[in-house]
């Protein structure tokens, strides 16, 4: 009885190994799936530089040379009762055109003891189509 639980047991693993290899290799080599035909990776970082200043980092990298992009608007919230309110604008509408990547970094003065991080609208645009990425960062309390 024990010798046939091993070989079921055995032959499901293998089973379950060959669905995973089909499935990847299904793809095909020259293929790159991606999750987004235009932005290929972005990022959004705040950091505490001490004596209420924060230093705010951006970047969007498109999947090719695309017509347009940037940042629709970049804006600085706080933590206020648990909730994230808006404090204030950094930019808006700001591009690059006929471009692969896109980099903003700035500063903002806040508050000491306050807890804020950054919102921002990344776009993308190429031929007829865009895409707009909302990310926010990781919280972070001024000192």
């Amino acid at each position: 009885m024990s010798m046939l639980r091993k070989y079921v047991s055995l032959s499901m693993v293998m089973i379950l190994l060959l669905s995973f290899y089909s499935t990847a290799f299904a793809a095909g080599d020259d293929q790159v799936l991606r999750a987004s035909p235009y932005i290929r990776s972005s990022s959004i970082n705040v950091f505490a530089d001490g004596n209420g200043k924060l230093r705010v980092e951006s970047y969007v990298g498109a999947t090719g040379i695309v017509d347009k992009l940037g940042i629709k608007e970049l804006s600085i919230q706080k933590k206020s009762n648990g909730y994230w309110l808006p404090v204030e604008i950094l930019i808006s509408d700001n591009y690059k055109d006929d471009a692969i990547s896109y980099i903003y970094d700035t500063f903002y003065y806040g508050s000491a003891g306050t807890t804020y991080r950054a919102y921002v609208e990344f776009y993308v645009e190429k031929d007829n189509g865009s895409e707009t990425k909302i990310s926010v960062s990781s919280p972070v309390t001024v000192e």
